[in-house]
Formats: structure tokens, C-alpha cells, sequence
């Protein structure tokens, strides 16, 4: 029983010795190799600071920008991903809502053109107003306009836009759907959509849509609203 004991302790013994030798081995081995290799950690940098000296306190933005960019260009891991056009919309966004107002807001000049009719109330398409609905992942009806081709079709609020024209969108294409549902006058365009676990297709020709920001109608006792 002893003799029997004795071995099962050795051979705990033996596995245990065998794992730290492994370990210390496997350690050395990663940690000489890591050394070797030319850092492009970016946890162990102090960005800011790197930046602010590199740029030598300067105010100019244009050069603070500079230093920004070539860090990022040198430390950054993916830097094939980089995407330049991306970084300055980005940049100039967060310079404007740096104000704190949320009624200053940066529109690029591409989707100046649709915010602008928007605003003043006037646009050819199919009348709808859409919402990225990311718990469903599709793009949701917010609001059908009264009178709308999309209205007359049959579209509702809380209708969930499946595909356009045989194209299939999720809540991340809000932007590129709504590129489809717009257009010229008289141009048809076809929508498929989810409701009540049911999907529909809907035929809609594009008109000229006017949006009457004021609703009238009589109630009872000829009351005005």
C-alpha cells in the first residue's frame, strides 16, 4: 500500500515538474521573441503627450492634426484600414459638436442637397420617413406622410423595409435606402416589406412630395383642430 503511494506521489511530482519546465521554456521563448520584433503596441504610449511634444505646444490645428495623423500612421495595427476621407469627416464632426449645441451640426455637402429638402418641405419619392431599428436589424416606416404615394400603396408606420427594387438592406443601409427612394418623377420603385410576420410587396410611382407641417380638420360641434 506504501509502495503504492510512494509511485502516485512521484508520478504527481513528475507531471508537475514537467508542466513548470514547459512553462518557464515556452516564457523565455516568447519573451525573446517579442523583443526581437519592432513595437507598434500602442497600450504602452502615452498618445497625447507624444503628440502635444511632437507638436511643440503649438495652437495651429492644421499641424496638431498632422502630428495626429502620422501617429496614427505609425503605430496604429491595421493600418492598411485606414481611411482618410473617413478621419476628416470625423474630425471636422467632433470640432462642431465640441460647442455642445444641438442645434450646430456639421452637414457634409453630399447630404446637404437632401437636408436642404427636407427643410424647405418639397422632394420627389415615395413619402416616408425611416429609422434604423437595430434590435429588429431592419430599416423601420417612422412616419408614412398623409397623401403620399407610399401611403396610397398601402406602406404603414412600423412597417419593416425587407429590400428595394430585389436589393436586401438591414438597419446599417438606412443611407442607402433611402438613395433608392428617391428619384425622378414617375419612376416606379419596388418595396418589400415585413408585418405582422407577414412580407408584402408594394409597386409605389414617385411623385412630388409636399410636406404640409400643419394637419386641419372640423370635430364635433364644427371645433376646428
Amino acid at each position: 500500500m506504501e509502495n503504492k503511494k510512494n509511485k502516485i506521489y512521484k508520478i504527481i511530482m513528475l507531471v508537475a515538474l514537467t508542466a513548470f519546465v514547459t512553462f518557464m521554456i515556452t516564457s523565455f521563448t516568447l519573451y525573446s521573441y517579442f523583443e526581437k520584433q519592432p513595437s507598434k503596441n500602442t497600450s504602452n504610449i502615452d498618445l497625447t503627450n507624444l503628440i502635444k511634444s511632437s507638436a511643440n505646444n503649438s495652437s495651429d490645428l492644421k499641424n496638431y492634426l498632422d502630428k495626429l495623423k502620422s501617429t496614427i500612421e505609425k503605430y496604429y495595427l491595421w493600418n492598411d484600414d485606414i481611411n482618410d476621407e473617413k478621419l476628416e469627416k470625423a474630425a471636422i464632426e467632433g470640432y462642431v459638436s465640441g460647442l455642445g449645441d444641438e442645434y450646430t451640426e456639421y452637414i457634409p455637402s453630399d447630404e446637404m442637397k437632401e437636408y436642404t429638402e427636407e427643410i424647405n418641405g418639397n422632394f420627389i419619392g415615395i413619402g416616408i420617413y425611416m429609422t434604423a431599428d437595430k434590435k429588429a436589424g431592419r430599416v423601420l416606416v417612422y412616419y408614412t406622410i398623409p397623401e403620399s404615394p407610399a401611403e396610397k400603396a398601402g406602406i404603414k408606420s412600423g412597417d419593416h423595409i425587407i429590400s428595394v427594387n430585389g436589393v436586401e438592406y438591414t438597419s446599417d443601409d438606412l443611407n442607402n435606402i433611402s438613395n433608392y427612394i428617391k428619384g425622378e418623377e414617375g419612376t416606379s420603385v419596388n418595396l418589400v416589406i415585413e408585418r405582422n410576420n407577414e412580407q408584402l410587396s408594394f409597386n409605389i410611382v414617385m411623385e412630388k412630395i409636399a410636406v404640409n407641417p400643419i394637419i386641419t380638420k372640423i370635430i364635433e360641434e364644427n371645433i376646428g383642430y
